[in-house]
């Protein structure tokens, strides 16, 4: 568990090594939120559309039964829905879903399905209003 906490930490590892390290622990049931705040920074700070995009999947696969713990993944699923990619928004709708009870959540889900102008992205902000709660 040691050797995961370093690897998920280390500024040094790639974004690659930090996610598989973070769903490890995650798994393991261990405490990542330090972790989770780190990598939901650089979700919201990085330039590189594709990054942004791995991180919300990674997101979106973390949060299948959101905890308290995932709160600190919710401002960049949210700004994620904002995102100028549409490769960044559609994941991002996807995983918001699992939080689609939070009525701001709700608001932003059905602007995106009736708003945005990638129709991949309009379906699954649809599918994740539609399916609220389920």
């Amino acid at each position: 568990m040691a050797a995961l906490q370093e690897r998920a930490g280390n500024p040094g590892s790639s974004l690659e090594e930090r996610i598989v390290a973070w769903r490890a622990l995650r798994g393991a049931d261990q405490d990542v939120q330090e972790v989770s705040a780190t990598l939901a920074q650089m979700a919201q700070s990085s330039q590189d559309p594709f990054e942004r995009a791995k991180l919300i999947k990674a997101f979106d696969d973390a949060v299948n039964r959101p905890t308290s713990r995932d709160a600190v993944l919710l401002p960049p699923l949210v700004q994620g829905l904002q995102d100028s990619s549409p490769l960044v928004r559609e994941p991002a709708a996807r995983a918001l879903r699992d939080y689609s009870a939070d009525p701001t959540v709700q608001k932003w889900l059905r602007w995106a399905a009736e708003n945005d102008p990638d129709p991949g992205v309009r379906k699954e902000a649809a599918n994740a209003f539609i399916n609220r709660g389920r």
